[in-house]
């Protein structure tokens, strides 16, 4: 039909650029409508306006290559209705598929920024740095660039060995001036991938403690409870027992007493059972046997009176909420051992004196005593030799 309405001459002549003009129009459109498509999926209603321009930006980076595969989609539907000599065919498919290796190589290029890389870690429920970001989504796009020159060079049956070798002593040398700053990336990658704290966590190691305010390329910087900033090599992470308190699901309270050693059994009996069952409904204490236990029991007999040992877990992660529950239950402790009619047992030191001797026998063995001590002797006086005295 269109034959007989362009005409055979014109139909056979130009038919096919019509074409692959046609699929380029098309390919633009489509291209932006892939566009608009990915802007919407990348962005959700909860982004603030920066994730929004990084996601604009990301978008604008890859509407080019989308285009160059309509591009050489277009190029390859013209060669198939062309009448071109067939010696052409290799050089053009080669020029078609080098396009769409670019088109492929530019797209995840540009996919591998900050923004991918922040989503991926959050997808596995990790945090990390800008600085660290920014850093590994460069190494990522440098390696991409380097497979994408050697796709592109290996079309054209260009030999790539002498250039991969020249890449491994540059690599080699590189890695060797620089194994101070990598082992501290290797150290702080180990951080982030193995989550072991993050900016904001309480930690300790060793005898450091404080809170975590930046994982850097190279170093960690921790603010001590002095307010002190130490600053502490990554690579000394990799193999060291670090304590996370901020994963603290539940903290501790273990406490031991002393009741006074006139308390009764039906005492202590009263206290270890109303204090149990004070702890069991208090709201702010784990009660779940599955999580946590409550404990309180006279443990044994110590020096001053009974040892009563209590020991159970408060509802909360945070460390002054924490110190109130412990206060709480230190209170009503007190109050249910004074209402057991006992109290807290005092250091006592018993001295025992044996049978006192008469008082005129002390002073006569203190007066003995002084008889017998010999007297000081005086000091013996030197007399000097006269000085004669000159004649006049």
């Amino acid at each position: 039909m269109l034959e007989n309405l362009l005409g055979k001459e014109f139909y056979n002549a130009y038919f096919h650029y019509i074409v692959g003009v046609c699929i380029l129009i098309l390919g633009v459109v489509v291209a932006n409508i892939i566009v608009v498509i990915l802007r919407d999926l990348l962005t959700h209603e909860g982004a603030t306006p920066e994730d929004k321009t990084k996601v604009v930006k990301l978008v604008s980076k890859i509407h080019f290559p989308i285009n160059l595969v309509f591009i050489a989609l277009s190029i390859y539907v013209v060669h198939k209705l062309g009448d071109f000599p067939a010696k052409f065919e290799p050089y053009l498919l080669q020029c078609v598929k080098t396009t769409l290796d670019i088109s492929f190589f530019m797209t995840v290029y540009h996919f591998v920024g900050a923004l991918v890389l922040t989503r991926l870690f959050k997808g596995f429920g990790l945090t990390i740095n800008d600085t660290i970001k920014e850093l590994l989504a460069n190494a990522v796009k440098i390696v991409i660039a380097v497979l994408g020159v050697v796709t592109v060079l290996g079309n054209f049956n260009i030999n790539i060995g002498p250039i991969l070798g020249g890449l491994t002593l540059l690599t080699t040398a590189v890695a060797l001036a620089a194994k101070d700053s990598i082992q501290g990336l290797i150290g702080s990658l180990t951080v982030v991938l193995e989550g072991k704290f993050k900016e904001g966590d309480w930690v300790k190691m060793g005898e450091l403690q404080g809170f975590v305010e930046n994982i850097g390329i190279r170093t960690t910087t921790i603010r001590g409870f002095d307010r002190t900033l130490t600053t502490v090599p990554n690579d000394a992470f990799v193999a060291a027992s670090v304590t996370n308190f901020s994963r603290i699901t539940n903290w501790e309270v273990k406490e031991e007493f002393v009741l006074a050693h006139t308390s009764t059994q039906e005492q202590l009996e009263k206290i270890v059972a109303s204090f149990s069952e004070w702890l069991a409904n208090n709201p702010d204490v784990e009660a779940d046997p599955k999580k946590a236990i409550i404990l309180v029991r006279v443990s044994n007999l110590v020096q001053h009176g009974f040892n009563l040992l209590v020991m159970f877990y408060a509802k909360t992660n945070q460390w002054p909420e924490h110190v109130r529950v412990r206060e709480q239950c230190m209170f009503q402790l007190l109050k249910i051992i004074e209402d057991a009619g006992t109290s807290l047992a005092h250091p006592l030191h018993t001295v025992f004196l044996g049978e006192s001797a008469p008082l005129d026998k002390v002073i006569q063995i203190a007066s003995a005593a002084v008889e017998k001590k010999p007297a000081l002797a005086k000091p013996e006086t030197v007399k000097k030799p006269a000085v004669p005295k000159e004649k006049k």
